[in-house]
């Protein structure tokens, strides 16, 4: 840090814990100290496996599908799923994930009424 400048930057995918946060009311700022942690690094991982094993169980219809929606193309995706529950070669597993999606996206649009 230098004594010109008033901020501090951290790398992304830094983590910290806080250890205390005062209020200095005489300099009229807030102390707040903190911890370097690499907890943020192993709860990334942990997500990012357990979406790894989610991905591996999932057929590459849903996924396609899924994709659609994380990318916020929500009326393809969802035009796409109900030609999926329409397509008789769909799997009778996938049937129920896919009203999930769904509801999912309808959700995500904020249509709360379709969603259910």
């Amino acid at each position: 840090v230098y004594a010109s400048e008033s901020e501090v930057l951290f790398d992304l995918g830094s983590t910290f814990e806080i250890i205390s946060i005062k209020e200095d009311f005489q300099l009229n700022l807030w102390l707040i100290k903190l911890r370097a942690s690499n907890k943020g690094t192993k709860i990334a991982k942990e997500y990012i496996e357990l979406n790894r094993k989610e991905e591996e169980e999932t057929s590459i219809e849903l996924i396609f599908g899924k994709l659609l929606a994380d990318m916020g193309q929500y009326d393809q995706a969802l035009k796409y799923f109900q030609n999926l529950l329409l397509d008789a070669h769909t799997k009778k597993d996938d049937i129920a994930t896919i009203y999930n999606l769904i509801g999912t996206i309808y959700y995500d649009k904020g249509d709360f009424k379709q969603a259910l």
